[in-house]
């Protein structure tokens, strides 16, 4: 699927109606939303700004699409961030709020947060809006680039930061589980990101085909590249206030 790359001088305004509309979409259609949270800086803008839409909030369910090996009161937890921003802000059951478990090792909480995904959404979830950040160096959740994470097969994987990341243990939904996703909406907000744009989705990116399986020579690219293994159910859409083409 071809990604749709939509340049803006305001990220949080664009991506905005794009999940409002799907999240509503979901709602009209089947009874309830699914919402996966990004972490980092760049959606909390937009966290503070769906807080204030009136939403069938209590329909929506909310995952995390990776977390950090920390305590959820810890400074670096992404589901901290989107608690304040966001999730503690508007009408939800707290049985629609899915975290990340902190168990003894990273794997045993990737399996368990599966097993609490299914149990709410059902098998192989298929999520409504599906939110995603892309770093300087091209990983997107907690796929890191040259590290396999992208070609992982796992719904839900323990994952490792780079040297020099503030916290190196993660949890992260796989490839595979991000593109079971109606909606993928990439926000990419800084000069610093546009090597990265242009390197996973501009003209002159490579083209990995339809893959899994792909073959060696693409397998190098997506593990070079994670952002190239998240493809979308309907849309995909890169917001960015960067020129990557």
């Amino acid at each position: 699927m071809t990604a749709e790359l939509l340049h803006t001088r305001d990220v949080t305004a664009t991506a905005l109606p794009l999940v409002v509309d799907g999240l509503r979409r979901a709602v009209a259609l089947r009874g309830r939303a699914s919402l996966v949270l990004a972490g980092g800086s760049t959606p909390l803008p937009l966290y503070r700004r769906l807080a204030a839409v009136d939403l069938p909030w209590e329909r929506v369910h909310f995952a995390w699409g990776d977390e950090r090996r920390v305590p959820i009161t810890d400074a670096n937890s992404n589901a901290r961030s989107a608690l304040e921003a966001l999730v503690d802000r508007v009408d939800v059951p707290e049985e629609n709020v899915h975290l990340w478990p902190q168990l003894a090792s990273g794997e045993a909480s990737a399996a368990a947060y599966q097993g609490a995904l299914e149990a709410a959404l059902g098998p192989e979830p298929v999520f409504d809006v599906t939110l995603l950040g892309l770093g300087d160096d091209g990983h997107t959740a907690s796929l890191f680039p040259r590290t396999g994470a992208a070609l992982a097969g796992g719904f839900a994987l323990a994952t490792t930061a780079p040297s020099g990341a503030a916290v190196a243990e993660r949890l992260s939904l796989g490839a595979r589980a991000l593109s079971r996703s109606r909606l993928v909406l990439f926000l990419v907000q800084g000069a610093g990101k546009a090597a990265a744009v242009a390197a996973t989705f501009g003209a002159d990116a490579p083209n990995v085909g339809a893959g899994p399986p792909w073959s060696p020579e693409a397998a190098l690219e997506v593990d070079a590249h994670p952002a190239l293994a998240v493809t979308a159910l309907e849309r995909l859409v890169v917001v960015a206030d960067v020129d990557g083409a």
